[in-house]
């Protein structure tokens, strides 16, 4: 009598064992095709920025923030002497650039967030972006370069 009790309990654990082995490696596979993120980050004479992408579920967000670096001097509140800036980001296959002049805010920042549908777009890595910023007549071109 005990041997085919043995025997159902092997046969539980092998069948046990299977449904393991197939969940880790359906899971594993669906995780690896949707990870996804990227960051990267710079520093110029006037300006500082981070950018990031980042898949969840089936969207990617992507952030860009871009700050006023202030001399000791400056006051904090005179972002608005600043004035509005316009801005270019270029990665290896995309290119992000304002639509019209953006106002900074607190601090003397601009923070850009945009979702997207990660069925129509596959952003790929590179080792670096390059980001244009333009404000009074000025420019400024800021290499980020990728953090892993």
């Amino acid at each position: 009598m005990k041997k085919p009790l043995i025997i159902i309990s092997s046969m539980t654990l092998i069948l046990f064992a299977a449904v393991l082995m197939l969940i880790s490696t359906s899971s594993g596979k669906g995780a690896e095709e949707t990870a996804l993120n990227h960051f990267y980050s710079g520093q110029g004479d006037s300006w500082l920025a981070t950018y990031s992408v980042t898949r969840a579920n089936s969207s990617i967000y992507s952030t860009l923030t871009i700050q006023y670096l202030f001399d000791q001097d400056e006051m904090q509140n005179e972002a608005e002497k600043i004035g509005p800036i316009e801005y270019q980001l270029k990665l290896s296959d995309m290119k992000i650039e304002s639509s019209f002049p953006q106002e900074l805010r607190s601090l003397g920042s601009l923070h850009i967030v945009s979702r997207m549908n990660a069925d129509f777009f596959s952003p790929t890595s590179g080792d670096s972006a390059e980001l244009t910023v333009s404000w009074q007549g000025k420019t400024e071109k800021l290499q980020l370069e990728a953090i892993n």
